[in-house]
């Protein structure tokens, strides 16, 4: 999770693991996945 790709891509890092640690402080379950595809 590096800034530079989010900006790449027209986000915020910083916005995807707010969310991530308050979806964890209100007690919901997250798993979050690396998607590798070969090629």
């Amino acid at each position: 999770m590096r800034q530079q790709n989010y900006r790449e891509l027209g986000g915020q890092v910083k916005h995807v693991l707010w969310t991530i640690e308050e979806l964890h402080r209100r007690g919901f379950w997250l798993e979050v996945l690396t998607l590798v595809i070969p090629g």
